[in-house]
């Protein structure tokens, strides 16, 4: 019964390590995707469901993303170089931790859909009303 018990504690611990480790390894990876050269003509990202707590601030290097999805991770703040994304037309931020919706995302002047469902946002702020007067579609 205690190896059995000592079996399933090890066996936890093992996981909850593999998985800080992986979400390093991801965060990494994630930061030389968004610097690669290569990568500036992405246009579509998927990204959801990679437990990511942030959004990298080299995002903005991809100029040319129609198609954000970040949905289903743990991510608290958009960082203000999401404004460089001149070209964006959906973002998804459904089913993170935000807890507020930041004004760049008004500077986003092609967006069409924004989905933010499944997040602590209390709060909206008065120009999302104007935006969903434009006639971009708001999920919240």
């Amino acid at each position: 019964e205690d190896q059995k018990q000592l079996n399933n504690y090890l066996l936890i611990l093992n996981t909850i390590t593999k998985e800080k480790i992986r979400n390093k390894i991801l965060q990494e990876n994630l930061e030389q995707l968004l610097t690669n050269k290569e990568n500036q003509n992405i246009t579509t990202l998927k990204l959801n469901n990679y437990k990511l707590a942030k959004i990298p601030e080299t995002i903005e290097q991809l100029k040319n993303l129609k198609y954000l999805d970040l949905g289903s991770n743990q991510i608290t703040t958009i960082p203000d170089s999401i404004t460089q994304l001149k070209n964006l037309q959906e973002l998804y931020l459904y089913n993170n931790q935000l807890t507020q919706i930041p004004e760049t995302i008004e500077q986003l002047k092609n967006l069409k859909y924004l989905d933010l469902g499944s997040n602590q946002i209390t709060t909206l702020p008065d120009w999302l009303e104007k935006m969903k007067r434009k006639g971009i579609k708001i999920n919240y």
